[in-house]
């Protein structure tokens, strides 16, 4: 459980920290916080939680090498989920988690399917070597562990001008793929000429590296089977496969090696970039994908359908009772003057936990500079300043500014879905999903927006067609965005 922060210096640093835990941290599986759940019909009962419908398709389907992919826009609680989930009883009783946290070995904007099963076949590896399981099988013979299938993909992979010699046993076998590995996937972290030439090797074709690592894992597998003292079942755990948004990335991982993914022999959860759900041609199937969406922080206003200005919006009890426990497992309740810092924090995360902890964070890095004793509303608005400035130094394009206010016009986010990914824009839930420019960032579009508009006034524009004209001139900014945005 992390320690409450009862300082400032302490919660700031905490909030901090916390936006960036991996799965495996001691701490993220405490920070947990069971989200309320949908209402797409507010006469029924909530939805069950992403994470329970997770864990008991996995259990209910361990047998089988299933995936389950999972999404959710930036910072919606991805990782925490995870966290949570490889921790479950119901998971543990049946499942050894290899959870493997996929920026800390390949840089996002360098990503790549085969560097990708590279990572994998390393990580496999020392799992088989942690949990000494090559030691708790009888090997004598090659039928065990899928030994000769190991063995041949290591000969075709490495062999130079004539084919070694076959290494004799699994252990010899295992122990060169490793240091060959190791190696590799370390020189992949820190190289950028090296992770060229690997991608320029014929020998590190997808095939052959999803050799290796599938024999790496049925190897595995079969060793737990094998157990009587334990889970028999491995389950791979990759996070932060939806940092990979550069197209080449997303082209290379979701489209030409999903296939690779979804063949590993062993059941699996993987993230993915969530505007992914917008393209026509990504189609998961609906029984294995699975999104995290933001918390429901307000109601909208059905006629037109919008939601009230920030100083007249009112945070749902739901929403108030997730967040207070997401800031009271952080931080001491001394540090904030009171609860309506909470709750406007809550309301200008959009729903989105680690914004929210994003605002408190700097907020109480702005007490320290004022040597304020508490947090107050006040502050917290310079920190929200703070925060638009920074979004809008990355926004500064004619066509993403143009994007900002066509979203918060017509509320959809046609043709710029991958704004979701850098949270300019945010997805709100009701009984129909809608969409808006960060709340951060509201009152600087209101204000390009009122510009637009009276510059056409202006010019004499008729009052009756400024709108349609508005949205005309942005369309055309619009159309001005590099093709690699696309």
């Amino acid at each position: 459980m992390p320690k409450v922060a009862t300082t400032l210096e302490e919660a700031a640093d905490l909030f901090d920290q916390m936006q960036d835990q991996g799965v495996t941290s001691a701490d993220v599986a405490d920070f947990y916080v069971e989200p309320p759940g949908a209402r797409p019909d507010p006469s029924q009962p909530p939805s069950a939680p992403v994470r329970e419908r997770i864990t008991r398709h996995l259990v209910r389907r361990r047998k089988h090498a299933e995936k389950v992919f999972v999404t959710g826009q930036k910072g919606a609680g991805k990782t925490v989920t995870l966290a949570r989930i490889v921790r479950d009883s119901a998971i543990t009783e049946h499942f050894v988690p290899l959870v493997v946290r996929a920026t800390r070995h390949i840089p996002a904007g360098a990503a790549d399917i085969r560097l990708l099963l590279v990572m994998l076949i390393t990580q496999v590896s020392q799992f088989i070597d942690e949990r000494t399981l090559d030691q708790r099988v009888d090997l004598g013979g090659l039928k065990v562990g899928g030994i000769s299938k190991v063995l041949s993909a290591w000969t075709r992979l490495f062999g130079d001008k004539s084919t070694p010699a076959a290494p004799e046993t699994f252990q010899n076998a295992k122990t060169k793929l490793s240091a060959q590995f190791l190696e590799l996937s370390e020189e992949i972290v820190r190289d950028p000429q090296r992770r060229a030439q690997v991608l320029g090797d014929a020998r590190y074709s997808v095939t052959e590296l999803h050799r290796v690592a599938s024999a790496l894992i049925e190897f595995t597998q079969q060793a737990l089977e094998l157990r009587v003292d334990g889970p028999q079942y491995l389950l791979l755990v990759i996070d932060d496969l939806d940092k990979y948004v550069v197209p080449s990335e997303v082209q290379s991982i979701f489209y030409d090696g999903m296939e690779a993914l979804r063949s590993l022999p062993c059941p699996a959860v993987l993230t993915y970039p969530y505007f992914l759900n917008f393209t026509d041609s990504f189609v998961q199937r609906e029984d294995s994908a699975h999104a995290i969406h933001n918390v429901k922080v307000a109601e909208r206003v059905q006629q037109p359908p919008t939601l009230l200005p920030l100083e007249r919006r009112a945070l749902l009890e739901p929403a108030r009772a997730f967040f207070n426990g997401v800031y009271d497992k952080l931080a001491d309740r001394s540090l904030v003057l009171d609860q309506a810092v909470i709750d406007r924090a809550a309301l200008l995360s959009a729903g989105i936990p680690r914004e929210f902890l994003r605002l408190l964070s700097a907020g109480f890095e702005l007490c320290i500079d004022h040597h304020k004793q508490r947090l107050d509303l006040p502050t917290l608005n310079v920190a929200r300043i703070g925060l638009q400035q920074i979004m809008a130094r990355t926004a500064n394009e004619p066509w993403r500014q143009a994007g900002l206010k066509l979203v918060q016009a017509r509320g959809d986010i046609q043709g710029f879905s991958e704004m979701l990914d850098t949270v300019h824009v945010v997805e709100y839930v009701n009984s129909a999903v809608w969409y808006g420019v960060h709340p951060a960032m509201e009152d600087l579009v209101e204000a390009w927006i009122r510009q637009d508009r009276n510059l056409l006034i202006d010019k004499g524009t008729d009052a009756a067609i400024v709108d349609r004209e508005l949205e005309e001139t942005w369309r055309r900014a619009a159309a001005g965005r590099p093709r690699a945005a696309d």
